[in-house]
């Protein structure tokens, strides 16, 4: 089962970020968020976003495990999550190009598929 109560996710977060030994404003800036908004996350009032969620898991170190996501799954996604995190460390340029890149890529693979 996966969980989506926003109370359940704002206990975890808030509980991993005391384990983590930081202040909302400290996690908020590792994640490129206000302190503010870490407060309404964690309070229930705001659930994250998908990409602030992911930011938070990688930056708290919580196995998906704790939101119900099962760890068969979570092994089979090893090279997306990969790719997402490499993705969150290139600058706007660098994903520009690699969009353009990968999106060659798909047509060629595509026909390529189609020929075969």
């Amino acid at each position: 089962m996966v969980y989506n109560d926003k109370q359940f996710i704002a206990q975890k977060i808030r509980l991993f970020r005391k384990k983590a030994g930081l202040t909302q404003s400290e996690l908020g800036e590792k994640i490129g968020i206000t302190d503010k908004h870490i407060c309404k996350i964690e309070t229930g009032m705001y659930a994250p976003s998908v990409e602030t969620f992911l930011k938070l898991v990688d930056v708290l170190n919580i196995d998906l495990q704790e939101f119900g996501i099962n760890k068969a799954i979570q092994n089979n996604n090893f090279q997306r999550e990969s790719f997402i995190k490499l993705l969150y460390s290139l600058d706007n340029k660098k994903i520009d190009l690699l969009y353009s890149n990968a999106k060659n890529l798909l047509e060629i693979l595509t026909k390529y598929e189609k020929n075969t």
